[in-house]
């Protein structure tokens, strides 16, 4: 059987309602029961990208989160609410935009993610075998993932499996960015296994004031959705929230990776609960493409060319059997005969270490630069 995904019709944030919609969206999907034990430790995972006012729906709004919350406090043991932003803290970001003050008033523990443990990805990698989080994501019970229904100039929207980026701590996001800043699809394939490390007990979608346009920062339109979406399957939610919206599903990359190499080509299914999408429907603007030239766009090159280590490679252990030339996903190297071996044109290099995995002969290393270690201590 496809997975449930709620969708309904919610104009505001007024607690009653949202509260109301919530709960009738747990009876849809088969009851709060099967999504939360009694006396479990619930870690809440918003979507905090900046300390922006709610009204911006750049991050979750406070008042959703102080819905999920009063849902759930019934059966929750403990609550945490736990993110980390691009850049800022979260405990910080969240004092500024709302976060915090809900969750102080109804006495949920809010933290900042840290990488203190090694999470292994569940169910075969595509990219990154395992990740470095916060331990206490892998010790909570159950998840509950608050994303906010944006556009995004990378990967075209940013839902539910887009906001677990967040386990990732501080700086850490830029080297993703910069590894992959060349192919979408790579940055894809490591969101869909960051996703995967520890799924969702449930998601649930704060589209009610969504964001249209260059999201998902201050670039982007908000508008007035007016929706609200729940699922225990992420890949599904984003599925139906993108033809809520108009989107090809499949234009959203995560959403085309799980499609090709999760679910073997087959399309993303899903069973709608609550409101028809015709009823919740609102064609938004899409993003035209990628900014150039911007300071963001200029600290990921810069972090990619000096923060991040990069291949070297040993002209005398290199056999010249070319398997790290042929597997390079952006054709970085090229191997120009014995005397010289493989040469990497560094300008080209997404810091994938493809190459440093394959080579059979051990011949490849990893340089790291000297102002990386200064990045890595470097929090904003």
């Amino acid at each position: 059987m496809p997975p449930l995904v709620y969708l309904k019709k919610c104009e505001d944030y007024s607690l009653a309602r949202l509260t109301g919609v919530i709960e009738e969206g747990f009876k849809e999907l088969g009851g709060i029961e099967n999504f939360i034990n009694k006396g479990d430790t619930v870690l809440i995972k918003p979507n905090c990208l900046s300390y922006a006012p709610p009204e911006a729906a750049i991050s979750t709004h406070p008042e959703f989160i102080r819905a999920v919350i009063r849902v759930i406090k019934p059966l929750a043991g403990k609550i945490i609410v736990g993110d980390s932003p691009g850049y800022g803290s979260f405990l910080g970001t969240a004092a500024r935009n709302g976060m915090k003050k809900v969750c102080d008033e109804e006495g949920a523990e809010i933290i900042e993610f840290k990488p203190d443990t090694r999470a292994d990805v569940a169910g075969g990698q595509l990219l990154y075998g395992n990740f470095m989080i916060d331990s206490r994501v892998m010790k909570a019970d159950k998840i509950i993932n608050l994303p906010k229904l944006k556009t995004h100039m990378l990967m075209y929207m940013t839902m539910s499996v887009k906001n677990m980026f967040g386990l990732i701590s501080g700086l850490k996001k830029l080297e993703y960015h910069a590894k992959a800043e060349k192919d979408k699809y790579l940055f894809a394939k490591m969101l869909v296994d960051l996703f995967r490390v520890k799924q969702p007990a449930i998601n649930i979608l704060d589209g009610i004031r969504a964001m249209q346009g260059n999201g998902p920062g201050t670039d982007g339109e908000p508008f007035d959705m007016g929706l609200v979406a729940m699922s225990s399957d992420g890949f599904a939610l984003d599925a139906a929230a993108a033809r809520a919206v108009g989107v090809d599903p499949y234009r959203i990359y995560t959403n085309y990776v799980y499609k090709e190499f999760i679910n073997n080509g087959r399309d993303i299914e899903f069973t709608v609960k609550g409101d028809a999408i015709k009823d919740v429907f609102h064609k938004i603007k899409t993003p035209p493409g990628e900014p150039k030239g911007s300071a963001f766009r200029l600290l990921i090159n810069f972090v990619r060319d000096h923060g991040t280590p990069k291949p070297v490679f040993n002209v005398k252990l290199c056999t010249g059997c070319k398997i790290c030339v042929t597997h390079c996903p952006v054709n970085a190297l090229k191997y120009t005969g014995a005397e010289k071996g493989v040469v990497c044109d560094y300008k080209k290099c997404i810091r994938c270490y493809c190459c440093h995995e394959m080579c059979p002969d051990n011949a490849i290393k990893t340089s790291r630069p000297l102002i990386s270690c200064f990045i890595e201590k470097f929090r904003f």
